[in-house]
């Protein structure tokens, strides 16, 4: 049996908030009232101990950029980073600083494995100041989704004192592939 993809009530309820405070409430509750019955319920219920599925989650980001003019990309990275850029606040923020490349970029796989109920990503430093980070098993895997991956990772390793980030992706057979390359 293959499972729906879907990602943790805990990131979809910070990207709530986060939506709220970019394009305000009101418009964020106009975007979900748009959605199916059953959706919309499973949007609204949302424990961080939920799992909703990415179609879902999707959905909510298209129709706001509907409603705010921007496109769902756009809207998606700015999301993605603001939503990273919190969750790393504080000490980890200093801790982050401290962490060499290598941990940083090896650890990211476990991260998305907290964030999303498929698919795997792997990463490796290929040489000082570049990785490589692949999506595998997640074929299906949509555009929004590879944005907000990428953004994410992005957003990591600038918290973490990365500067003059850099990256690209590209969709693969299995999922997606992302080069990324910055100095400390």
């Amino acid at each position: 049996m293959i499972r729906e993809p879907c990602i943790a009530g805990t990131t979809v309820l910070e990207t709530r908030k986060v939506f709220d405070e970019m394009v305000g409430a009101p418009m964020v509750d106009t975007a979900i009232a748009r959605l199916p019955e059953a959706d919309r319920r499973l949007y609204l219920e949302a424990l961080p101990v939920s799992w909703i599925p990415t179609r879902i989650v999707d959905q909510v980001t298209v129709e706001i950029s509907r409603l705010d003019g921007r496109s769902p990309e756009n809207l998606q990275i700015a999301s993605a980073r603001l939503s990273v850029e919190r969750s790393l606040r504080g000490v980890w923020r200093m801790l982050l600083r401290v962490t060499t490349d290598d941990m940083l970029v090896t650890r990211t796989p476990t991260i998305f494995g907290r964030s999303y109920n498929c698919g795997l990503l792997v990463s490796k430093i290929s040489r000082p100041g570049v990785a490589d980070v692949a999506l595998r098993q997640w074929p299906e895997v949509s555009e929004l989704q590879i944005v907000a991956i990428g953004a994410g990772i992005e957003a990591a390793l600038r918290v973490a004192g990365r500067q003059n980030l850099r990256m690209t992706w590209k969709r693969s057979l299995e999922g997606a592939q992302w080069a990324i390359t910055w100095r400390a």
